[in-house]
C-alpha cells in the first residue's frame, strides 16, 4: 500500500523509474524503494540526512562512462543506504566496491542486498566523519548524505588519505549541496545542469585537473538527456 501512495505523488518519468525499480527487486529479491523515515533509524543523527532513493538512471549510468574507471579503482557510497548504487557501481571495472552508512539497519539491508545480489561489496556501518580507512578508494559518490559539517570533515579525510599515497581521487555529487569543501581543494571537472530547472545534476571533482574523460560520450549524453554543461575541464579523449 505504501509503494502506491508513492507512486501516486510522483511525477510519471519518476514513476516509470519507480516501477521499474520495484520488478526489478521483486525479481532479485532485493529492496531498495520501501521507504524508511528519519526517526525509524537506528540512531537518529543530526549528522545524517534521511534516507532518499539515488536514481541510478541514465544520467548516472552515462556519466560513470565517461570517466576512466579500470580494476586499479576502488569506489566508497558515503551514506550507501540500502545500496542501490552499489549494484551499478558493480557493473564497472572497479577493483573494490564499497558503501558506508551510519545507520545498522540500512547496513543490514544493504549486506543482505549485496549478498543475494552476489556482489562482493563492502559495507562499512560508521560517522563518516570517523572513518579514515581510505587508501583502498578513489572514487566517491554522494547523494547529500550529510550536513556541511560532516561533508567537510569527510573532504579533509579523503585529501589526507590522497595525499599521503599520493594517488588521484574523484568525487561524484548527485544533487550537490555542501561542495565548498571540494570547490576549495578540488577541481571541477564535469557538471551536467537540467535546462529545465537551472540547477546541477550532477557535479564531478578530481585532484587532477586533467583527468582523462571521454569528451564525445559526455556532449552525446548531455545532448539525449537534454542538459547542459556548465564545466568542460579535465582532458577528453575520444
Amino acid at each position: 500500500m505504501l509503494k502506491k501512495l508513492v507512486i501516486a505523488v510522483t511525477p510519471l518519468r519518476d514513476r516509470i523509474r519507480l516501477n521499474k525499480l520495484i520488478a526489478f527487486e521483486k525479481r532479485n529479491g532485493i529492496d531498495i524503494s520501501t521507504p524508511i523515515y528519519q526517526d525509524q533509524l537506528e540512531p537518529s543523527s543530526q549528522r545524517s540526512h534521511p534516507y532518499e532513493i539515488s536514481p541510478c538512471d541514465r544520467r548516472f549510468v552515462g556519466l560513470l562512462k565517461c570517466l576512466p574507471i579500470t580494476k586499479h579503482d576502488g569506489v566508497l557510497d558515503y551514506g550507501c543506504g540500502k545500496g542501490g548504487p552499489l549494484i551499478e557501481f558493480s557493473k564497472f571495472p572497479f577493483g573494490k566496491v564499497g558503501g558506508l552508512d551510519l545507520s545498522p539497519k540500512l547496513c543490514a539491508i544493504a549486506t543482505a542486498n549485496m549478498n543475494k545480489m552476489g556482489i562482493p561489496a563492502q559495507i562499512i556501518c560508521k560517522d563518516a566523519a570517523e572513518f579514515t580507512d581510505l587508501d583502498d578508494f578513489n572514487y566517491f559518490y554522494f547523494f547529500n548524505p550529510f550536513p556541511a559539517v560532516v561533508m567537510d570533515q569527510v573532504v579533509e579525510n579523503i585529501l589526507e588519505s590522497a595525499n599521503r599515497t599520493k594517488r588521484q581521487v574523484v568525487l561524484i555529487y548527485f544533487t550537490p549541496r555542501q561542495t565548498e569543501a571540494a570547490k576549495k581543494h578540488l577541481h571541477l571537472v564535469m557538471s551536467m545542469m537540467s535546462g529545465r530547472t537551472g540547477h546541477n545534476i550532477y557535479e564531478v571533482y578530481s585532484s587532477n585537473p586533467k583527468i582523462s574523460l571521454n569528451k564525445d560520450l559526455y556532449l552525446s549524453l548531455l545532448e539525449k538527456l537534454r542538459l547542459i554543461s556548465m564545466n568542460m575541464g579535465g582532458n577528453y579523449d575520444k
